[in-house]
C-alpha cells in the first residue's frame, strides 16, 4: 500500500468515517496519485463536514475526476430497439443464493446491501452466501412454506408488469439443500432493530433446521456494537469486536428458534413490528393515526420525501418503504390521502400528497 493511500485511510478514520465507506473510497481512486492528493486537500479544506456525509462528497470527486459527472439515459429509440425475451423478472422479494469460494462457511444475511458490506468487511470479497430478502415482517408468511411470496404482488416494483414477476424462490432452496453438505459453519447476521432482520434466524432456522442441525450455527446481531446501527456504521477494527459477539446456537436454541417461528406465522396479521424486542401483531390500519397526523403536520409532500420521514422516525421498526407506500395507496383509495401530479420515476410514487381536509 502506497503511502499516500495510508495517509488517505488515516484523516478518514480520523474524521470518524466507517470503514465500508473509506474502502469505498480508496477502491474508486485506483491508487490515482492525483485524485488521491485531491481528495486528501478537500478533507484538509473542510473540516467542517460531517463524517456521514463526507464519504459521498469524496466519491463525487471521483466520479467527476474520471469524467462519469451525468448519467446517460437510453432514449426512447434505443429502449424501442431493445429485443423483448420471455424471461421472468425476479422479485426483490425472495431468497438468492451464491457459492463463489471452497470455504466451508455460509453467511446468512437479510438484504443485498447486508452482502455487500460482508464482502468489504471480510477477508474476501466471495463469500458463500445466502440472501432473504422476504420482508418477513408483512404479509402472510404462511405462503412461504410454499417457497412464494405471492403476497408481495400487489405492493411490489411498480414499474413492472406484475404478470411477469416470478415470486418463486424454490430453485433456491433445493440448490442450498443440495449444497448443504458442503459447510460446517453458518453465521446468520441478523439485528435487534429492524423487524425483517430480527426475524431471519426465526424463518432460516425452520427451513432449514433439519440440514443445519447438526452444523455450528451462529448468530450476530449487526447493531450489537454501541453507536454502531450497521455494518456500514463500524469503524477501522470494530468488525473483529462485532465478531466477538457471535452466540453459538445449541440444539435447544435452534428448537426454540425453529417454534417459535411457527407461533410468529400462525398469526393472522398483516404487520408484525418490533417494539421492545417482542413482535407485535397489527394490520395497517393500526398505522392511520400515526401517518394522517403526520401528513397533516407537512401539509402538501412529495411522496417519496413523506416516506423518508416516516422511516426516519421509525414508525414501523426498520419499516420498507414499499410498506409504507402501500399505507398510503390505502388511504388514498379512501379518500383520506390526496394524491396530485402522480409520477413513477423509480419504483415508488412521486406524486404530492396531503390529507383530504373535507376526511379529517
Amino acid at each position: 500500500m502506497n503511502e499516500r493511500i495510508k495517509k488517505l485511510i488515516k484523516k478518514l478514520d480520523g474524521r470518524d468515517v466507517s470503514e465500508v465507506d473509506i474502502n469505498a473510497v480508496v477502491l474508486s481512486t485506483h491508487e490515482n496519485e492525483e485524485l488521491i492528493d485531491k481528495l486528501i486537500k478537500y478533507i484538509d479544506d473542510n473540516s467542517d463536514e460531517k463524517s456521514i456525509h463526507l464519504a459521498s462528497k469524496l466519491l463525487g470527486i471521483i466520479t467527476k475526476f474520471f469524467g462519469r459527472d451525468k448519467i446517460e439515459y437510453l432514449s426512447e429509440e434505443e429502449v424501442e430497439d431493445i429485443e423483448e425475451t420471455d424471461e421472468q423478472f425476479t422479485s426483490v422479494y425472495t431468497i438468492s443464493y451464491k457459492r463463489e469460494n471452497d470455504d466451508k462457511m455460509l453467511h446468512v444475511g437479510f438484504n443485498p446491501s447486508n452482502i455487500g458490506q460482508l464482502r468489504i468487511l471480510g477477508p474476501t470479497t466471495n463469500l458463500n452466501y445466502v440472501c432473504v430478502d422476504l420482508g418477513l415482517a408483512y404479509f402472510d408468511l404462511k405462503e412461504l412454506d410454499s417457497d412464494s411470496r405471492e403476497s408481495f404482488r400487489k405492493i411490489d416494483l411498480y414499474t413492472l408488469d406484475n404478470k411477469n414477476v416470478n415470486y418463486s424462490f424454490k430453485d433456491v432452496v433445493s440448490n442450498l439443500k443440495h449444497d448443504i453438505d458442503k459447510y460446517d459453519q453458518i453465521i446468520i447476521w441478523s439485528k435487534k432493530n429492524n423487524t425483517n432482520g430480527y426475524l431471519l434466524p426465526y424463518y432460516f432456522i425452520n427451513k432449514f433446521f433439519e440440514e443445519i442441525k447438526n452444523k455450528k450455527v451462529m448468530i450476530v446481531n449487526v447493531d450489537n456494537l454501541a453507536g454502531c446501527d450497521d455494518l456500514d456504521e463500524l469503524k477501522i477494527g470494530q468488525f473483529t469486536d462485532l465478531l466477538k459477539t457471535i452466540k453459538i446456537l445449541s440444539i435447544d436454541d435452534m428448537e426454540m428458534y425453529s417454534k417459535q417461528w411457527e407461533e410468529i406465522k400462525s398469526h393472522d396479521c398483516e404487520i408484525r413490528d418490533l417494539v421492545n424486542n417482542r413482535i407485535e401483531y397489527k394490520n395497517i390500519k393500526d398505522y392511520y393515526d400515526v401517518i394522517i397526523k403526520m401528513l397533516e403536520e407537512k401539509g402538501e409532500i412529495v411522496r417519496t420525501k413523506f416516506i423518508g420521514e416516516l422511516m426516519t422516525n421509525n414508525i414501523l421498526c426498520g419499516g420498507l418503504p414499499d410498506i409504507y407506500s402501500y399505507i398510503i395507496d390505502v388511504l388514498i383509495e379512501q379518500g383520506i390521502v390526496n394524491s396530485k401530479d402522480y409520477k413513477v420515476p423509480n419504483c415508488i410514487p412521486a406524486d404530492i400528497i396531503s390529507v383530504n381536509k373535507k376526511n379529517s
